[in-house]
């Protein structure tokens, strides 16, 4: 499926308010994740829900959050970072525990990137031991703690 195709299937901003097309989203919502855990990275089903309306988010939170699969849980927290909303920086530092090394690694670059802060920078500041997740997520949430004001307040999100 071409892009195009796919972002005006899967959630393009100009659906109504109605019932059935928000049932119908959200299964389709659901459909895309879970393709990755068939078909991992299908770009055209990635760039649509980076580029789908707010109303996907929840689903990728609830799939990074709670997918049985790893790489479903990983792609999500990219999609997550493409996406660059500061809303979602909180579920990614919970990712940061995650017991899958490459969600934690997506989970780190997706919260860079929404920062804008160079890449592995809070690996580097942070002194942390990929192979300690309650750890690293222990210190990337005393981090976003002490930070957060000020990035929210200085950085310009899209």
């Amino acid at each position: 499926m071409h892009r195009t195709q796919a972002i005006r299937a899967y959630g393009a901003p100009h659906l109504s308010r109605e019932p059935s097309d928000a049932r119908r989203l959200v299964g389709k919502y659901t459909d895309l994740i879970d393709s990755f855990s068939r078909i991992p990275h299908v770009r055209a089903n990635f760039d649509a829900l980076v580029e789908a309306n707010r109303r996907v988010v929840p689903f990728l939170l609830n799939a990074l959050r709670s997918h049985e699969n790893e790489d479903v849980r990983e792609i999500c927290a990219e999609i997550l970072g493409e996406r660059e909303s500061a809303d979602v920086i909180p579920y990614l530092v919970e990712a940061m525990g995650d017991e899958c090394l490459y969600v934690r690694q997506d989970a780190e670059w997706s919260i860079e990137k929404i920062c804008k802060l160079k890449s592995s920078a809070l690996s580097a500041w942070l002194d942390l031991d990929w192979d300690k997740p309650s750890e690293m997520r222990s210190k990337v949430q005393h981090w976003w703690d002490a930070n957060r004001q000020f990035i929210e307040n200085n950085i310009s999100f899209e």
